[in-house]
């Protein structure tokens, strides 16, 4: 069930299947949904249910066996489109980090900025602003081999928000931590929406402290929604 006062749809799938290995592998079947402006949405279910894959087609680093995926007024962008949108308007937390190894958190974080507007000293400010947000800032300069999994997270995380995002996809962004660690994840995620004045979340887990927070969430089973529901309108610039 949608939100009755929605805003109008950032992203949208229309009856979007993915399959793999010549069709045997089926990771999603015919789904259709739209994300709107501000909403905490969780997406959960089993293992292999299609979680992951539905991140990588709202990011546009996959693309649909069948259907259709929009992003606004784009239907169906190309690659190069993709690339722009993930650049300026789509944050990705992976579930495994993906920070590069032989760069400190800092510049991690960095080269989320590259081909942007501003230099070296903006790129620097905003990394350094991000990581004190994150509460690492004093670890900015470590390579991700010396950081904890709880602060490779935070790290990921601020290269997500990087380029100000509208829209943030994290791929199980309390996985492999510690319980108080992931408590800690979690409530920076909300109040990082919270402050976001309308920045969308969608958020893959299997953490229940998680779910039961969003305002939406949608569960997946065998590649296909099986629950969708809200509690709460999703957030609404003021008139």
């Amino acid at each position: 069930m949608m939100p009755a006062a929605a805003a109008p749809a950032l992203l949208h799938l229309e009856r979007v299947s993915r399959t793999y290995d010549g069709g045997r592998i089926v990771a999603l079947r015919d789904v259709t949904l739209s994300i709107h402006l501000g909403e905490f949405i969780a997406v959960h279910g089993q293992s292999g249910s299609g979680k992951s894959t539905l991140i990588n087609l709202l990011s546009g680093i996959e693309i649909p066996t069948s259907g259709v995926v929009s992003f606004e007024h784009l239907v169906s962008p190309s690659a190069a489109a993709w690339t722009a949108l993930r650049g300026r308007r789509i944050g990705i937390v992976f579930q495994d980090f993906n920070l590069l190894p032989t760069l400190t958190a800092a510049e991690n974080v960095e080269i989320s900025m590259f081909g942007q507007p501003g230099g070296a000293a903006v790129r620097r400010g905003r990394a350094l602003a991000l990581l004190e947000d994150m509460g690492i800032a004093h670890r900015s300069g470590l390579r991700p081999q010396e950081l904890s999994g709880g602060e490779r997270r935070r790290a990921g995380i601020a290269r997500g928000l990087a380029n100000r995002p509208e829209i943030l996809l994290a791929d199980e962004p309390t996985s492999n931590l510690d319980s108080a660690t992931g408590q800690a994840i979690i409530d920076l995620l909300f109040d990082l929406h919270q402050r976001g004045h309308g920045m969308t979340m969608v958020i893959v887990s299997h953490d229940p402290a998680l779910i039961a927070r969003c305002s939406r969430r949608i569960r997946l089973l065998d590649g296909a929604i099986v629950e969708d529901t809200s509690t709460v309108p999703a957030w609404r610039p003021a008139a």
